[in-house]
């Protein structure tokens, strides 16, 4: 068999042709065997102490068939008693073979390419538990016919509830070991809190297993390890997750919660404490570094055009399949496909700033990218009916300021993960119903943001570069603080200075970054916004899932003030209320090497709300002209850009300008240029009123607010992140603690006229 070595984000592939129907390619020659049949066994999602969907949902098991195995019967009992006997059908479960599944198949695990024997039976529905101390179902399996030792299988301790899927990529998958609130968790378990939460324990990182064999062996098969008791990635209950381990480590500590992704994690934690009292189950598959592509198959990739760019000769990319597309569709989404959920949650972006964000109304780029996901991950969980609702409730959280990998435009990253509504849920006919999202555009890691690094040169060195890269606090560059591979050095840091560290100290020494800044710690907070969210849109709850929202704008008739309105429909009985803005600054920003210290700015502080007076300027996305993409090396040259139509311009026939960059290289001047900071007071409950004065004169002709990276914090205390952290601080917030939805908007005849499908 031809195969191809693909290299990226230091993981190493192996990619090999492949035919569809099943079928192992032509030049692969005729197979040593045929394929053996594993032993009888449940699939990877399933193991004792787990979690099953309840009613009014028939929850699906299912596993793999034994040798000589002509059927296999399911049976539930409870105490003694026989609940439900189902007879499973066979070899209906999904598998990733064919051509939907990328550049290469995912069968290392099967050199034979051909899919495995199944069985899965839909149990009937089942009540959920009423205490989650209530004694588990036994699952068992039995086969009719199999050869060998395996002729019966059972799971144990199983429950009923809601199940929850979690995926994305290194956001989703930081672990509750580096997070600040870990400890408090594990001290509400001991305390008799979260009973009622199992979880999948250990890192996401883990591909679900099949059973493995090879061609030199045939007949050699190791059983399926993932979800079982056994498993890299066992069903726990809360209680059994912090039994075993301790609470600190070199790597935040070694309980087994610990290794569970921290969003996951604290998004049950917070719907348990917001009375969701029936068992929850949640399971994680997400990777660092991966591309939102990654998670889907190429039937739903290629949904979307502009995925990339320009391809430098007609403006549109030819759009051909990646090494990348639908590679952990196959490793991490198809194993679970089969079992019944609640629904999903989502934390992705970051590698995919770098490319266009798009529009969902135009099929362009990562907005589209969004709804195709969604739709995707929702058809194929529901094609078995009765088992997962085709509506399944999805939610998203979007990207911290520190995530963009350099890529430029976040503000049309965020607006790309809401699929360009600005705000979740999307209407009715949208694709995007029934979804809830958490804001953490001002959740940067609470001890260290993007732009802290000026503290560290300023204690450093009276204000000259920093003489080694600023990856941890200030204190800990100073070694102020005997932690992480620190010691206390009394040349960099004076007894006064080290006695102001303690805190920045004990937090540095509490709970370990991993990455720096990109992997912020406060995962709490993420996880209550996205618990909330659902809880106000999935169970019932009555109070608002979302912050202000941007329901329009006017310029007031003295043309002295523009007035700007939010959704008093999704403030739910919330009010606004507006944190002071910090003094606004311009901080040192990226570290590039040795020699040349902190070449870039970036702006923190300030009230994030700006306009511009000039329609020429103004552009949501702008895109480069065709001609100036260089093919070969993927890279832009720098030299005219146009506003396409998706993005509110009037697209290739209309104005162009030349394309530079920022200072900070994150924002394309020319269409992004002229915004000017105004001052704002509350009006009203659900309405601010901004100051126009400033302008002389000139009326607005768009508004943004919190567009981009944003750093919220007060860079100028020079105290910060010494004493003090700094989290969740931005302006406009309701008295739900939830931050204002970033939003920009041209106003047109003096009122705000937003992109569609947004309306304002």
């Amino acid at each position: 068999m031809r195969s191809t070595l693909w290299i990226r984000d230091a993981r190493v592939y192996l990619c090999c042709a492949v035919a569809a129907a099943w079928v192992a390619p032509a030049d692969a020659g005729a197979p040593v065997d045929s394929p053996p049949l594993p032993p009888l066994s449940f699939a990877a999602p399933f193991g004792d102490n787990m979690v099953l969907q309840m009613a009014p949902a028939k929850a699906a098991v299912y596993g793999f068939l034994g040798a000589g195995g002509t059927a296999v019967t399911v049976t539930v009992t409870r105490d003694g008693k026989v609940v439900a006997t189902v007879k499973a059908a066979l070899n209906t479960t999904a598998q990733p073979f064919g051509d939907d599944y990328g550049v290469r198949p995912n069968n290392t695990y099967n050199p034979w390419n051909e899919p495995l024997a199944t069985w899965k039976a839909l149990l009937p529905p089942i009540t959920a538990d009423p205490t989650p101390e209530a004694s588990g179902y036994t699952v068992t399996a039995t086969c009719t016919g199999c050869v060998g030792d395996t002729r019966t299988v059972a799971i144990h301790n199983v429950v009923v509830g809601d199940v929850w899927y979690c995926s994305g990529q290194s956001n989703m998958w930081l672990p509750v070991a580096h997070t600040y609130s870990r400890n408090k968790t594990v001290a509400a378990i001991q305390g008799g809190k979260y009973t009622n939460i199992r979880l999948m324990a250990g890192s996401s990182g883990t591909n679900p297993s099949y059973p493995t064999a090879s061609k030199s062996s045939a007949g050699a098969w190791n059983p399926a390890g993932y979800g079982g008791v056994n498993g890299s990635n066992p069903w726990l209950t809360a209680t059994q997750a912090i039994a075993t381990g301790a609470s600190s480590g070199p790597s935040g500590g070694t309980y087994p919660l610990f290794a569970m992704g921290a969003t996951c994690w604290y998004f049950a934690q917070r719907l348990s404490e917001l009375g969701v009292s029936h068992p929850i189950g949640i399971a994680n598959t997400a990777i660092g570094g991966q591309r939102i592509e990654e998670y889907m198959p190429n039937s739903s990739v290629t949904q979307c055009t502009y995925r990339f760019g320009s391809d430098g000769a007609t403006g549109i990319d030819a759009e051909p399949t990646r090494e990348w597309d639908s590679v952990l569709y196959a490793k991490q989404v198809v194993p679970f496909l089969d079992m019944t959920v609640k629904g999903w949650t989502w934390y992705q972006g970051e590698n995919n700033m770098g490319a266009v964000k798009g529009s969902v109304t135009a099929g362009v780029g990562y907005a589209c990218l969004q709804r195709a996901l969604v739709q995707g991950w929702r058809a194929a969980w529901s094609k078995e009916p009765g088992t997962t609702s085709p509506m399944a409730p999805f939610g998203i959280v979007t990207l911290a300021s520190s995530g963009s990998e350099g890529g430029p435009n976040m503000g049309a990253m965020r607006q790309a993960q809401t699929a360009s509504y600005g705000v979740l849920p999307g209407p009715a006919g949208s694709g995007m119903e029934n979804t809830f999202f958490a804001q953490a555009y001002d959740l940067d890691d609470e001890w260290g943001g993007p732009g802290w690094a000026h503290l560290a040169c300023h204690h450093e060195n009276e204000g000259k570069p920093c003489s080694a890269p600023p990856t941890h606090q200030p204190c800990l560059v100073l070694n102020c603080c005997p932690v992480g591979g620190h010691g206390y050095n009394a040349s960099t840091c004076n007894a006064s200075f080290a006695k102001l560290c303690s805190p920045a100290c004990a937090a540095a020494a509490d709970t370990p970054q991993y990455m720096g800044g990109i992997h912020p710690r406060c995962k709490k907070q993420v996880g209550d916004r996205l618990g909330v969210a659902a809880f106000n849109t999935v169970y019932g709850g009555a109070g608002a899932a979302t912050g202000p929202t941007l329901s329009g704008c006017a310029v007031d008739a003295g043309k002295a003030s523009l007035t700007i309105e939010f959704n008093t429909t999704l403030l739910a009985g919330d009010t606004l209320t507006l944190n002071s803005a910090k003094p606004f600054s311009k901080v040192p920003g990226w570290w590039i090497n040795a020699t040349e210290h902190d070449q870039h700015e970036t702006a923190a502080g300030g009230t994030l709300l700006y306009v511009q007076t000039d329609t020429a300027d103004w552009c949501m996305e702008a895109m480069l002209l065709p001609g100036d993409f260089n093919a070969s090396t993927r890279q832009p040259y720098l030299n005219k850009s146009y506003c396409p139509t998706w993005a509110g311009g009037k697209g290739v026939s209309g104005p162009t300008m030349n394309t530079t960059r920022t200072p900070d290289e994150t924002e394309w001047i020319g269409f992004d240029s002229g915004w000017t900071m105004l001052n704002f007071t509350k009006s009203s409950a659900s309405s601010i009123t901004v100051d126009l004065s400033p302008l002389n004169g000139k009326l607005p002709t768009a508004v943004r607010y919190a567009w981009g990276g944003v750093d919220c914090c007060d860079m100028t205390d020079p105290l910060l992140y010494v004493t003090h952290g700094c989290v969740a601080e931005c302006p406009i917030m309701s008295t739900s603690a939830l931050p204002a939805n970033p939003f920009e908007a041209k106003i047109v005849d003096g009122k705000c006229a937003c992109v569609p499908p947004q309306v304002c």
